[in-house]
């Protein structure tokens, strides 16, 4: 099941080098997906913030119900692009459907999703979908209706399409090979992020944790597979609602059972599912719809007075809604990089001095001074005159650079100007430009004009006298 983004990058691939080149580049993607796997570099989703996720469920949530809401009706047209052509707003089209729809198939969509909840609810490990999918089966045979997914999809099914044997040859060039495999990093990329996170969202309507290297290796293999009998690139974002099964504490099966899920309802008795009633697929999806977003985190959220964060997953819902799902994943985890950044970039720093009898510590915020009880170990004997020490604590790196030399530039001048790294406990690769670029800042403003400067570190080798 390809994503809206991978379609819009797959037709610009169509449009320049036809459509002969889709094979070879899902194989390209199912490699790429595999070597990224191996690296582990899925496991960065971890690092996203909660509310990230949280948006990301809410945002994809409100998609599927504005995009197959029309199913709850018996009607089909956000799937024949009739939609965008026929309404202004999502008013305009829910007037429409309620005028023109069919209001028995929106009850009955509305049992099939009571019944999955009162399951969910009673007894949860049962997979109730499958119950709902077999009945829907039924139905379709007994009582044919021209409102089903074939009337959406039309005749589906598979073709053994080996590539290059029974499918139109590609002869590409150097160039052309190059260009693809540039053009197959953004593709590998929405289908690690869109399958990482349908995998957190079917972590979170089943309720068991998912195996997320299972979840890399199932799709890279699909991809390889897909491209070899001429597919397209895809990814398990169906994955959210086609099954809902229990099995043990760790689901490791789950992707491998949603892929064979996807052959058996897509593939081999596909001319058979595509009778299902669209009551039926309205009701699974309304219970999949209401059932992942986090109601409970966002309540909790709530009644602990963060309605900041309620702020941020509700905006980042909204781009999902309107700009798509993985470009709100990328502006909600640059935001959450931004505001980490700006909170590591808070210096951390003692400041010593003696401009007064005794030894001094300054307090940077507000300039105020109280006696330093203990004794100053970063005074170098028989020094001479007034000093300010200037011991840096915890991190020096690029991130929080901008801040000691903010406050560095606050101090008052004095004899002798000491930077102490005694208790640097993290030092980046970056830190030596650093410190070249807090004397040289000290240098520029005169902060140490005509007087004595002495560097005191543990990492003297990396200073140049």
């Amino acid at each position: 099941m390809p994503s809206w983004v991978v379609i819009g990058l797959d037709y610009q691939l169509v449009k320049t080098y036809g459509v002969e080149v889709m094979p070879w580049i899902t194989i390209i993607v199912g490699i790429y997906i595999y070597i990224a796997g191996l690296l582990k570099w899925h496991h960065l989703s971890d690092f996203i913030p909660v509310y990230v996720i949280e948006g990301f469920l809410l945002g994809i949530a409100s998609l599927f119900f504005f995009s197959y809401s029309d199913y709850m009706f018996g009607l089909t047209d956000n799937h024949s692009n009739r939609g965008v052509e026929l309404y202004e707003s999502y008013y305009d089209m829910y007037v429409s459907f309620f005028q023109r729809g069919d209001l028995n198939f929106a009850m009955a969509a509305w049992g099939v999703f009571i019944f999955l909840q009162l399951g969910r609810i009673f007894y949860r490990q049962f997979p109730w979908i499958f119950i709902t999918t077999l009945t829907g089966l039924t139905l379709g045979i007994l009582f044919p209706t021209e409102k089903c997914l074939r009337s959406a999809y039309g005749e589906v099914g598979i073709q053994i399409n080996l590539i290059e044997f029974d499918g139109p040859k590609f002869n590409p060039n150097f160039q052309v090979v190059e260009d693809l495999l540039i053009k197959a990093f953004p593709i590998t990329l929405f289908i690690l992020i869109q399958n990482q996170f349908c995998a957190k969202a079917g972590q979170a309507l089943s309720g068991v944790r998912c195996d997320y290297d299972q979840e890399i290796k199932c799709v890279s293999i699909a991809n390889i597979l897909s491209g070899i009998f001429g597919g397209l690139p895809c990814c398990a974002s169906s994955r959210m609602y086609v099954l809902d099964m229990k099995l043990r504490q760790t689901n490791k099966w789950s992707s491998i059972l949603n892929a064979f899920s996807i052959l058996f309802f897509y593939g081999l008795f596909s001319k058979v599912f595509m009778d299902i009633p669209f009551y039926i697929i309205s009701g699974q999806l309304l219970y999949m719809i209401i059932n992942i977003p986090p109601w409970h985190y966002y309540l909790h959220l709530y009644k602990t007075q963060r309605k900041l964060i309620l702020f941020y997953i509700f905006c980042i819902a909204w781009l999902c809604v309107n700009y798509g799902a993985i470009q709100s994943t990328l502006i909600g985890s640059m935001h959450a990089l931004i505001l980490f950044a700006q909170k590591m970039s808070t210096p951390s720093a003692e400041v010593m001095t003696n401009q007064k009898e005794g030894v001094y510590q300054m307090n940077m915020r507000d300039s105020s001074i109280r006696e330093y009880e203990v004794e100053c170990n970063d005074i170098p004997p028989n020094i001479e005159g007034t000093f300010t020490v200037y011991r840096f604590n915890g991190a020096l790196n690029y991130i929080n650079i901008k801040g000691h030399i903010d406050q560095i530039k606050e101090l008052s001048k004095t004899d002798n100007f000491i930077l102490s790294f005694r208790y640097v406990c993290v030092f980046d690769f970056q830190a030596v430009d650093s410190l070249a670029i807090i004397v040289d800042n000290m240098m520029s403003n005169y902060i140490i004009y005509n007087q004595k400067m002495e560097l005191k570190s543990q990492f003297q080798d990396y200073m140049k006298e």
